[in-house]
C-alpha cells in the first residue's frame, strides 16, 4: 500500500509540473457520456497488454483554462507513463461557459 501512495504522489508532482513530451505517444480514443442533459467527451487511454479481468488504477489528467483532453495527452506524456506502469489514462474535455462559450470544448 505504501509503494502505490508513493507512486500517486510522484505522479501528482509530475502533472504539477507537466512535461512537454511532444506528439509521441498519442492513442487515445474519444469517447462520450451523457450526464443529466449534458454530453461531456474525453479521451481514454487503456496501456498495452492490459488484462481486462484485474483491476486497473484509473488516473484522470485535466487541462488548464482553454486546453483540451487531446492537447493535454500530448503535451504530458501520461499515455506513455500509463503503457508503463499499466494504468488507464482519462482526458475529459472542459464544457463551454461564460457569455462567450469560451473554455477547453473539443468540436466533434
Amino acid at each position: 500500500m505504501k509503494q502505490t501512495k508513493k507512486k500517486m504522489v510522484w505522479l501528482v508532482a509530475f502533472l504539477g509540473v507537466g512535461t512537454l513530451a511532444g506528439s509521441v505517444g498519442i492513442c487515445a480514443e474519444q469517447r462520450s457520456l451523457v450526464h443529466g442533459a449534458r454530453k461531456r467527451t474525453y479521451l481514454i487511454h487503456l496501456p498495452v497488454g492490459r488484462d481486462k479481468l484485474t483491476p486497473t488504477a484509473l488516473v484522470f489528467c485535466l487541462h488548464s483554462y482553454g486546453g483540451t483532453g487531446r492537447e493535454i495527452e500530448k503535451r504530458s506524456g501520461l499515455s506513455l507513463l500509463a503503457d508503463r506502469e499499466g494504468f488507464i489514462a482519462v482526458y475529459p474535455n472542459a464544457v463551454a461557459f461564460g457569455p462567450m462559450g469560451l473554455s477547453g470544448v473539443e468540436v466533434e
